[in-house]
């Protein structure tokens, strides 16, 4: 009798080895896969990164102020009475005066 359970006592404690050399292998394969995937996120964040300060350099370098110094708007957008055709027509851009003297003209105007 005492010679089956330690039979029985070796065999489970063997069979546990395995088992936990199996689970380990297991884990570190898990690990190295979820490790290259991580690798390759931070490369694409750091693309991204990168991209994202170009498109800033890119929109810093663009004249984005206003084209005076103090802005009046003399025309908005929208429907207005036409001093050209007599008529209401639709006004496409914002007119700014200064002085009293239309200086720019931000799109085409009726």
């Amino acid at each position: 009798m005492k010679s089956i359970v330690t039979t029985i006592l070796v065999i489970a404690s063997l069979s546990i080895l395995f088992l936990s050399n199996y689970y380990n292998k297991k884990i570190d394969e898990i690990h190295l896969d979820t490790q290259h995937k991580i690798d390759s996120l931070n490369n694409d964040m750091d693309s991204l990164c990168n991209d994202i300060n170009n498109l800033h350099q890119y929109l810093d370098s663009l004249p984005l102020g206003s084209p005076l110094d103090t802005l009046i708007i003399s025309s908005n957008y929208g429907w207005r009475r036409s001093p050209i055709h007599r008529g209401w027509r639709m006004h496409s851009g914002t007119d700014f005066l200064q002085r009293g003297v239309i200086q720019y003209m931000l799109q085409e105007t009726v």
